[in-house]
């Protein structure tokens, strides 16, 4: 069900951040909203449906451009 898999997504998640914490090195958390920050948030569902860790392009797409656009001149 999709309840389960989301807190199996967040449970994870946190294990993440808390195995990366206790690293020695100084950690500082910022919300930013996603509608501050689409290409952020493009990324980041593009790496959920691709199921990889990291998504990095050299140069932006079509549609990352338009949303960088965006979120310069909003």
């Amino acid at each position: 069900n999709d309840t389960s898999a989301a807190n199996n997504d967040v449970t994870e998640l946190t294990r993440r951040i808390h195995a990366l914490m206790k690293r020695s090195w100084r950690v500082e958390f910022a919300l930013i909203q996603r509608t501050a920050n689409h290409v952020a948030d493009a990324l980041a569902k593009y790496a959920v449906v691709q199921n990889v860790d990291q998504v990095e392009w050299l140069i932006p797409n079509d549609d990352l451009k338009e949303l960088l656009k965006h979120d310069f001149l909003d």
